[in-house]
């Protein structure tokens, strides 16, 4: 698997981008249907060998404003798609992850620390005492400071979130009591 973030992982797909009428890679929903709870995804999800039989049909059988219009309404760029030449026997569909950086650096992440907060540590002493070490915790020289986990914990940009969470067993490790 290849991972990186949605706009990438649909241009090296050889798909359109999220905002495109149909921008996702893994289903046939249209941007007005995106909202439908009852949208049958494993009705119509896409499957690999589809995608390049269109693309292959595409390329030899229509030309011009016909191929431009095909593919565009399959939510495919007119490009061959990139991992197609450095990974020609990748799944274009399920081989390229889904944003795996997004969630895990700041969903994902910010989710950890508020479970840190909310459920882990205690409410008076637990939470108290770790907010104290997070905030006068050294930082490596070139990070800029955090703001509070308590406070603006869902604030919190991507990067800032990826540090906090590097940061918390650093902190929990080298200042934690049994107590």
């Amino acid at each position: 698997m290849i991972t990186g973030d949605m706009p990438a992982q649909s241009d090296n797909a050889g798909f359109l981008r999220h905002n495109a009428t149909r921008g996702c890679r893994l289903c046939n929903c249209t941007q007005d249907e995106r909202r439908d709870p009852e949208f049958d995804i494993s009705a119509r999800s896409r499957h690999h060998f589809n995608i390049v039989y269109d693309r292959e049909y595409a390329n030899t059988e229509l030309a011009g404003g016909a191929l431009k219009a095909f593919l565009s309404e399959r939510g495919m760029r007119q490009e061959q798609p990139p991992m197609m030449k450095l990974a020609p026997t990748l799944d274009l569909i399920h081989g390229l992850g889904l944003d795996a950086p997004h969630s895990e650096w700041r969903r994902l992440r910010r989710i950890l620390q508020g479970l840190l907060f909310n459920i882990i540590l205690t409410k008076k002493i637990g939470s108290t005492s770790y907010l104290k070490a997070f905030q006068s915790f050294q930082y490596p020289p070139s990070w800029p400071h955090i703001q509070s986990p308590l406070l603006y914990i869902w604030s919190w940009s991507l990067s800032k979130a990826g540090r906090a969470t590097i940061l918390a067993p650093l902190i929990l490790r080298s200042c934690a009591k049994p107590t």
